[in-house]
């Protein structure tokens, strides 16, 4: 029993020997017992891939949230999980009984994780890390979370037109820092500090934004505008 590279996937085979030369190889069927399994197939594919890139997208992003939490807020004794540094029992659990790399696809660490924890630390996680934060044009805006950064929030600014403070989380400890995006979607600016950025940073992105995106809504006090989420309406005659 083995991992084959090639196909990525635990094969066990039996050979038939004379000496160092092999008479006769044919494919057999695995054990039924499983308590192997999962390390074979971990050893052979660290040969490939790292663990990073044996995690799916939704994970990667769980941990990221989970391990910044940890560190905005000890006192909450959350479990120590790194993408980069996965404790070997949760890999283990993992990876239990798989044999392929697209079986491995199909089983989420997520789901291994949120297992481990209690009802109050997946709410808490949930509430002072969120995926998500609603804005004021309505719209849910997914938080770029990095191990040892700030977390990230990319918007249009004028989706948060009548936001006068940037949003925080952990229980208010940590100011996600504000990617504010032309209605290109391009950074126009980034900032810690909403309130310091509308004041006196905005008349001066408005002028230029008002020359190249007329059609779009620019007011002259935005923390009392109503935000929206496109071009505004054009008037009827």
């Amino acid at each position: 029993m083995f991992f084959d590279n090639d196909k990525n996937r635990i094969v066990a085979v039996r050979r038939v020997r004379y000496l160092d030369l092999i008479l006769e190889e044919r494919p057999v069927a695995l054990p039924d017992s499983t308590e192997n399994l999962g390390r074979i197939l971990l050893t052979g594919l660290l040969k490939k891939y790292t663990l990073r890139d044996l995690l799916d997208e939704e994970s990667h992003s769980y941990i990221c949230r989970l391990a910044c939490l940890k560190q905005w807020l000890p006192e909450l004794d959350l479990p120590e999980i790194e993408p980069d540094n996965l404790p070997p029992s949760l890999v283990e659990e993992w990876l239990y009984g798989l044999t392929s790399l697209e079986e491995l696809r199909g089983r989420k660490l997520i789901d291994v994780i949120k297992a481990r924890l209690s009802r109050d630390q997946l709410r808490t996680i949930e509430s002072e890390a969120p995926e998500r934060i609603a804005v004021p044009s309505g719209s849910s805006i997914k938080i770029s979370y990095e191990i040892g950064k700030e977390p990230v929030l990319a918007v249009r600014i004028q989706e948060v037109f009548g936001l006068a403070e940037t949003p925080r989380l952990a229980r208010g400890k940590q100011p996600v820092l504000m990617h504010l995006l032309a209605p290109n979607y391009r950074i126009q600016q980034i900032t810690p500090d909403l309130k310091s950025f509308w004041q006196n940073t905005y008349p001066d992105v408005k002028k230029d934004l008002k020359a190249r995106y007329p059609k779009h809504s620019w007011p002259d006090d935005p923390m009392t505008a109503q935000a929206i989420s496109g071009a505004k309406r054009r008037e009827k005659n």
